[in-house]
């Protein structure tokens, strides 16, 4: 082969090569993103979740489409039977999130139907994509955020009574100085009578889609009644002044002792309050929830509950 001949070769591929990538880069294409399974809707019911476990998602990104329109989006299984497209959303300019009943370990292809605006030729691009060979399980993911929310939950209802119950003891230090476990158990029997008994606590998944998970925390005490409940240590106060005298010392610790019991028998008042937090979780697995996901930050009650330790008189 001639020089002159090599010369034109290289000079073509130096043309026709940026162009070939200029075309690619600049037709119609569309790729998947993201495949996935367990998604419903808020108005769905979400007490059983095995429908929801067979409803897929595949996120689709659309790339130069902006001169097109798009005619029809179809999606056929491995035999080419047309499958239901259930919902579809715009997720953002450039992509669509598409959901459809389907099965674990199957084969789909994606196909969109497009022309170019002012004309009338149409275009057709294609995509296969592939389902996980293990589902995901929406169960496994409401158990393992309820439990994390539950214990967080306990927690914070721990130690902002313990907190409130130590501010609360303050007016007797000079006095006595309750141990730790006498505060806690105050606390403890505070928590037992008027956060009753978690029964009002609840998770429930509202929403699951191919972003992530919501939550909404219920959560329900009643309010003691603190007049009847301080009226009761008055009267034994003034009892165990006939036994210990100006003994404070004694007298305070008798009080703090017998606190517990006095708390459990304090009435409720007809008040009850609700307190409601909505939270989400992002789209990740049931396990990394488990293992990585924090709910520390979580506004998970209002603080008040705790309010009425505050006006115990000692």
């Amino acid at each position: 082969m001639s020089k002159k001949i090599k010369k034109r070769l290289i000079w073509i591929s130096s043309i026709l090569v940026p162009l070939l990538l200029l075309i690619y880069f600049l037709s119609p294409s569309i790729s998947v993103e993201m495949v996935g399974n367990g998604v419903f809707e808020k108005e769905q019911n979400a007490s059983n979740f095995q429908k929801s476990n067979k409803m897929y998602y595949v996120t689709v990104s659309e790339k130069n489409l902006e001169d097109y329109s798009i005619k029809k989006i179809s999606l056929v299984d491995d035999k080419n039977q047309e499958i239901t497209i259930q919902k579809k959303d715009l997720f953002s300019e450039a992509k669509t999130v598409l959901w459809f009943y389907g099965k674990p370990h199957s084969n789909y292809k994606l196909v969109y139907h497009i022309q170019k605006k002012n004309d009338t030729d149409q275009t057709v691009l294609r995509k296969t994509f592939s389902t996980a060979d293990k589902p995901s399980n929406l169960e496994d993911v409401n158990q393992i955020v309820d439990k994390k929310v539950k214990d967080e939950f306990n927690k914070k209802i721990k130690n902002s009574i313990l907190n409130k119950t130590k501010e609360m003891t303050k007016s007797i230090n000079v006095y006595y100085t309750p141990s730790q476990k006498e505060l806690e158990s105050i606390q403890q029997a505070y928590t037992e009578t008027f956060i009753r008994d978690l029964s009002g606590y609840k998770v429930h998944m509202d929403t699951a889609t191919s972003d992530g998970y919501s939550f909404t925390v219920t959560s329900k005490w009643s309010e003691p009644d603190i007049n009847d409940l301080n009226r009761r240590i008055d009267e034994r106060e003034n009892q165990l002044k006939q036994e210990v005298g100006h003994d404070y010392a004694q007298l305070y610790k008798r009080i703090i002792d017998e606190l517990p019991d006095l708390i459990r028998q304090t009435p409720k008042t007809t008040t009850i309050k609700e307190n409601k937090s909505i939270f989400k979780v992002g789209r990740i697995d049931s396990k990394a929830i488990e293992k990585n996901y924090h709910f520390s930050e979580l506004n998970l009650l209002d603080d008040d509950f705790g309010d009425p330790i505050s006006n115990i008189l000692l």
